[in-house]
């Protein structure tokens, strides 16, 4: 859930703050002494000296040489160390292929220009265009990276195409994924362009931009320790908490359900459905007899995903929880499936809260408008909407479109799509950059 900025203002010109603006960078390092403080403790990277990093072209290969170090020749490696942040190897191996997706270079750059495009575009990273218009990227931006591999990536791939040196402070069941990352960027680049750290730390507060992803209590501890916003002092702080997803499947008395339930279970146990694109609820649009069918077939596609993804196995704390639910459940209401996640029948608005692992709360609506009534989530909580509907019914998908928009999901695709977002989703629903940067235009 983006939390926005708590700083309105940037942090002053070039001179005052090092922020990069008209002329094109040289990819030589150039340094400058800093406080000792400031100095990487974990990846051997020394953050005392300022560097100026490649210019854009320069800047776009190296980004296809870092993501394919990642996700292409590199891949075994960063499976392995997914897997050591305690991930089954199964599902490390299928999230990695759908991050590949999202982390295309081309789509990341086609994105950036596009945002960017009103503004001059990328041009006016590093000249000022025929109006006068320049961008002034930030020099230096803080992530926060949540427990889930590869979430927090994509604004690191974007702030490198701006041309920021970057700070990356990961989850503690994310530290061997991001030092993975740190390592192959630095093997790419040859420079400090990004570091991983422990945290927090004093010399975030001189940050430009300060990014966490996670939790709303880790947005919360982060905006604490910075303080209170001083004009020109302090970073602009964007926030990523948690919001939930589901799936939607309106029936056409044909077999696409089926496809659509094997497809929404592998969602739902991707990631042990902890990401923000986890679908936690599914409604169903038909008669009672297709729901019927078409929830023994998605508590059967949880089980075959279970085993597919490697996902069978819970901790001793999750396997209590999921014996008092299921307990629960099967006392009120009906439920279907025999996996460690099951399907059960929704008797109340869906709240976006998670019943357990895996678990899928089924809605029953007989129209399209009974769906606002059935979602008591506030728009601000709401991510994607993973939408089926009969092969061909193009104009009732954009019926069906057009309301989940305006009950506040801001992202739509088909089933078996949500873990895997294309580099063009604005985060949250909001632009991905341009709280980020300045926007300068002179005079003409």
């Amino acid at each position: 859930m983006r939390r926005g900025s708590v700083s309105g203002s940037a942090r002053g010109t070039s001179e005052e703050t090092g922020e990069r603006g008209g002329a094109p960078h040289r990819p030589c390092a150039r340094a400058r002494p800093r406080p000792d403080s400031e100095r990487h403790i974990d990846e051997g990277i020394d953050l005392s000296v300022s560097i100026d990093l490649p210019p854009l072209a320069e800047r776009v290969a190296l980004l296809r040489d870092i993501t394919d170090r990642l996700t292409g020749r590199g891949a075994r490696d960063t499976v392995d160390a997914i897997v050591a942040d305690g991930w089954p190897r199964a599902m490390a191996e299928a999230g990695l292929r759908m991050h590949a997706r999202t982390w295309n270079p081309d789509g990341l750059l086609a994105a950036l220009q596009a945002e960017l495009s009103p503004f001059g575009g990328l041009d006016a990273l590093e000249h000022p265009t025929r109006d006068g218009a320049r961008i002034i990227a930030p020099d230096r931006i803080v992530h926060v990276w949540p427990a889930l591999p590869g979430a927090g990536l994509t604004p690191c791939l974007f702030g490198w195409l701006l041309g920021a040196r970057q700070v990356v402070r990961p989850s503690s069941r994310g530290a061997h994924f991001a030092r993975r990352v740190g390592e192959q960027w630095l093997a790419a680049v040859g420079l400090p362009a990004l570091s991983v750290e422990e945290g927090p730390k004093e010399e975030w507060r001189g940050a430009d931009v300060v990014l966490v992803s996670g939790t709303d209590e880790t947005l919360d501890a982060v905006r604490e320790f910075l303080g209170h916003a001083g004009w020109r002092r302090s970073p602009r702080l964007i926030g990523y908490g948690h919001r939930t997803s589901v799936g939607v499947v309106v029936d056409g008395g044909d077999d696409s359900t089926s496809a659509h339930a094997r497809a929404l279970a592998t969602d739902a146990v991707m990631w042990h459905q902890q990401g923000c694109f986890s679908p936690r609820a599914v409604f169903f649009c038909g008669d009672h007899a297709r729901l019927e069918r078409f929830a023994q077939e998605l508590a059967e596609g949880i089980v075959e995903a279970e085993a597919e993804l490697g996902a069978t196995e819970l901790g001793a704390a999750e396997l209590g929880r999921r014996a008092q639910a299921r307990g629960v459940a099967e006392f009120t209401t009906q439920v279907w499936g025999d996996g460690l996640g099951w399907v059960q029948l929704a008797t109340e608005p869906h709240s976006g809260a998670s019943l357990s692992a895996h678990a899928l709360e089924l809605h029953h609506i007989r129209r399209l408008s009974d769906l606002s009534g059935s979602i008591a989530s506030p728009p601000h909580a709401l991510q994607g909407a993973a939408l089926g509907t009969p092969p061909g019914a193009h104009v009732q998908r954009r019926a069906w479109s057009d309301a989940l928009a305006r009950v506040g999901f801001n992202r739509i695709c088909h089933p078996g799509m949500l873990q895997q977002p294309p580099p063009s989703w604005s985060h949250d629903g909001a632009p991905n950059v341009l709280d980020w940067v300045r926007v300068c235009r002179e005079d003409r």
